[in-house]
């Protein structure tokens, strides 16, 4: 226990605050939702009405009458200098004692006006576990029989907390961020507020702040629709870490996924979404692949495990495929390049199998030509007619803004490439006079190159050496 001296004076305004709550002491009782018989709240608003001695309960059992009657004898003492610091995790409350007291009921009479502190004058009922307390602004409520709070609580707990949320438009709770997916959180089995998986912060947390109860795990639950058939009581243990602070609501939400599917997986079913599917075939039919990507998926993939995706999109089917099989899928469809281009496959599945697709088919091009190429110039032509032929503009005009162009017969073959593919000229400034003619001369062998690459093209492509060096 801590305490700090302090004289009177410097005091005043705090003795004058407790001076005018023991004025009002009913007011330090939350108005209780239930209000049935034995309410121990409901006893306190008759005993605390009109202009009671708070003296005559100093040898109460009870401990916040008890507790009045000690921050009575305090406050009226002159010589008062000391007071406790009662530290907790919103902030560090002070306190005047002048008896046996519990410190945390002492240190909520005194701090009537502050929203979490006020809560802790009935700490002992509250921890026997007859009660739990709701206070944030103007609203201050208790219950005895489980009732959750209003919603005007939930809305004043996010704008003291300054956080944004808007009206869910189905149900009308609160929500926090947006999208299909969210947390909704219950209080008591009640809904309470919706809570979007993108969310960077703990709200569970934020709310306990404002509510005092035994245990937070008899109070809060949740529900994620996701994959909910495959919920187990795995959950339980990170539903706790959850509420104890552990983790934040994006984390929370992913790990409770990402466990259903696993089981999903393990399950042997396939899934898209909610919609199932009876085998791997009727699953893969929903999705746009080639059907040599079907055919190579429905045989690798493991006998009797499932596979489940968000949608239909052969990127979500790959990114979960990938870490089982995937170099697998690369050696079905491009025999033998796993290990020739080891360097590509480095990234997203579907990026992946692009690069290796574009590759293999310029390698294919490039071999069936046999251009051969005698200088850094003629190598540029070569790299950008196989290009055009496999692929096309925007690859070629790619190539070009990369080029180096300190060669005048450089820039002659950008010219070239340009004008024969009516590309956009970005590069032309760096193309002089005399590169442009020779780019001229050296479109003819180019185009007759690209319109029949089958007939003997390295032939017509030597003819360019008479051209440019």
């Amino acid at each position: 226990m801590s305490y700090k001296r302090e004289s009177r004076e410097r005091n005043e305004l705090r003795i004058k605050n407790i001076e005018e709550t023991l004025k009002h002491p009913e007011t330090l009782v939350p108005d209780c939702l239930d209000r049935v018989l034995f309410c121990p709240f409901v006893a306190y608003e008759k005993k605390l009405k009109e202009n009671v001695d708070l003296l005559k309960f100093s040898k109460s059992h009870d401990e916040f009458l008890r507790g009045l009657a000690e921050t009575k004898r305090a406050i009226d003492d002159d010589e008062i200098s000391f007071s406790g610091l009662l530290k907790t995790p919103h902030g560090t409350a002070t306190y005047f004692k002048k008896g046996d007291t519990d410190q945390y009921v002492l240190a909520g009479i005194q701090n009537e006006k502050h929203d979490v502190f006020r809560m802790l004058s009935f700490s002992r009922i509250v921890l026997s576990g007859k009660s739990v307390i709701y206070s944030c602004g103007s609203y201050y409520r208790s219950t005895c029989r489980n009732t959750p709070p209003e919603s005007i609580f939930i809305e004043n707990v996010l704008k003291e907390e300054n956080i944004s949320f808007t009206s869910h438009t189905q149900t009308g709770l609160p929500l926090i961020g947006s999208g299909d997916d969210f947390i909704e959180l219950y209080i008591f089995g009640e809904p309470k507020l919706l809570v979007g998986p993108q969310s960077k912060i703990n709200t569970p947390t934020k709310i306990l702040k404002y509510v005092l109860c035994k245990d937070p795990l008899q109070i809060f639950s949740f529900n994620i629709d996701k994959l909910s058939r495959f919920s187990d009581k795995g959950e339980s243990a990170l539903f706790a870490s959850y509420i104890g602070g552990g983790i934040t609501d994006l984390d929370f939400f992913q790990q409770v996924v990402s466990r259903r599917k696993s089981l999903a997986k393990d399950s042997g079913l396939f899934l898209i979404g909610a919609e199932p599917f009876p085998d791997i075939n009727s699953f893969l039919g929903k999705i746009d692949l080639s059907e040599s990507e079907k055919k190579a998926i429905s045989n690798l993939w493991p006998s009797g495990e499932g596979i489940y995706i968000d949608d239909a999109s052969p990127r979500k089917l790959y990114e979960t495929l990938w870490p089982e099989i995937g170099e697998q899928i690369v050696d079905h469809l491009y025999p033998g390049a796993l290990e020739k281009h080891r360097d590509i496959m480095k990234g997203n599945p579907m990026e992946i199998l692009e690069r290796l697709d574009r590759t293999l088919k310029l390698e294919e091009t490039k071999e069936k030509m046999q251009l051969r190429s005698w200088s850094v110039p003629s190598g540029q032509l070569a790299d950008l007619i196989v290009l055009g032929i496999t692929e096309g503009s925007d690859s070629l005009s790619d190539y070009i803004s990369k080029m180096s162009m300190k060669e005048s017969d450089s820039q002659a073959v950008a010219f070239c490439i340009q004008e024969l593919f009516k590309l956009n000229k970005s590069q032309s400034w760096k193309i002089s006079s005399d590169a442009a003619i020779k780019g001229r001369m050296i479109s003819p062998y180019v185009e007759k190159i690209i319109q029949n690459p089958g007939q003997d093209p390295d032939k017509l492509f030597q003819e360019i050496s008479k051209i440019i060096r």
